[in-house]
């Protein structure tokens, strides 16, 4: 029973989600160093807001954890380095679907 619950915890979202989100981001940076229209301009403000939110959201918990559960630092650390991690694309992509780039 532990086992199987070992194996099958998460969905889906848990599993997959994470690498479709940084597949998006790259794609996203690839296309704004290309000068390339790639989707529309809404689809990438999407893209953005859903980083901005995840940042957010990220930086939130970790000091939250860092504040009042100590045995957590550890997960903490990590989440403050994915945002730090995330900060680059985030410009990048608010550079890419601009109004004023050219490629739209």
């Amino acid at each position: 029973m532990v086992e199987r619950i070992s194996i099958e915890s998460g969905g889906f979202a848990s599993r997959y989600l994470p690498l479709i989100i940084f597949g998006l981001i790259s794609l996203g940076i690839y296309a704004s160093l290309k000068n390339r229209a790639i989707f529309k301009r809404q689809f990438w403000l999407f893209v953005y807001l859903i980083v901005g939110i995840l940042i957010l959201s990220s930086l939130v918990i970790a000091i939250y954890l860092f504040l009042f559960v100590s045995s957590k630092l550890a997960f903490a650390g990590g989440l403050l380095l994915l945002a730090g991690l995330l900060v680059p694309a985030l410009l990048k992509l608010r550079q890419y679907c601009s109004k004023s780039a050219s490629i739209w």
